[in-house]
Parts: structure tokens; sequence; C-alpha cells
């Protein structure tokens, strides 16, 4: 049953007879993998966290979050009330949309935040954050959007 349960030890009767490992060692397991570290302006979502907490972390506002995640203020988050572990948070760096490039679109009949934004490859929540649009259904011909 030794060499079942222990192994073959090649004329080893005991432990410690020989040979330089005992019979009771246990072998070390490799430890956990570390994480990569994620991208400048990446948080990834780890248990306890809500998107309060993060934007707070990181110095943003809930609006530059929702702008920059939409996906994460969908049905399938609960509008924001729901992020699972290991979800990856833009939190923002230097370059993002919610830091105006001094660029403007000036809003003609017929515009919409959705078209205006595809437009210029941009989301209409971004537009929303830059601008301080309190009703983003709502926009005027002769409006100045600033754009990212």
């Amino acid at each position: 049953w030794r060499k079942i349960a222990v192994g073959d030890r090649a004329g080893s009767t005991s432990p410690g007879s020989g040979g330089g490992d005992s019979w009771g060692s246990t072998p070390a397991l490799p430890g956990p993998s570390p994480q990569p570290t994620p991208p400048a302006g990446i948080h990834v979502v780890v248990a306890g966290d809500n998107l309060s907490s993060i934007a707070a972390k990181h110095g943003v506002s809930l609006a530059q979050l929702k702008a920059w995640n939409p996906g994460l203020f969908d049905v399938a988050h609960n509008g924001g009330n729901l992020i699972h572990p290991g979800e990856h948070v833009h939190v923002g760096t230097g370059s993002d949309p919610a830091s105006p490039t001094g660029k403007t679109y000036t809003v003609v009949t017929g515009d919409n935040l959705s078209s205006i934004a595809a437009r210029f490859g941009t989301t209409w929540p971004v537009l929303v954050q830059i601008n301080g649009i309190a009703n983003p259904d709502l926009i005027h011909p002769g409006q100045v959007i600033k754009l990212p």
C-alpha cells in the first residue's frame, strides 16, 4: 500500500531513511497567478464595489461614469445598481470625452443628440455630461453643443 500511497521510493523503507524526502512531505502548491494590471483609466470591479464608491475613489462624478460606461446603466445592470466582480469600469484618463476639446457644433432643425453624437464618434450621454444638458430630449436649433 505504501507504493500506492506515497509512490515508489526506490529502496526507501521508512520516512527519512535516505533519498532526502520523507513520506509525510507535501509538495509545494503553486500560488495564485498574479492578476495583470488593468490599463490606465480602468477599474476592475471587486466584491463590495458600487458605482458611487468607484467614482469617489477615482475622483470623478457618477455622471462621468455613466457617460463613459452607458452599458453599466442598462436593464441587465438594473440601471447601474448591479455590477459584478471582474467587470471593467472606465474611470477616465486625461484624454477622455469629459474633457472638452474646444470644438463645438451648432444644432440645426432635425438634429437630436444621438444623431450629433454618431456624426462625431461619441455617445449622447457624453454630450449630455459635457454640456450639462438637463433634458436630453430637448435641444433647439442654434444651440451650441460642445464636442469631445
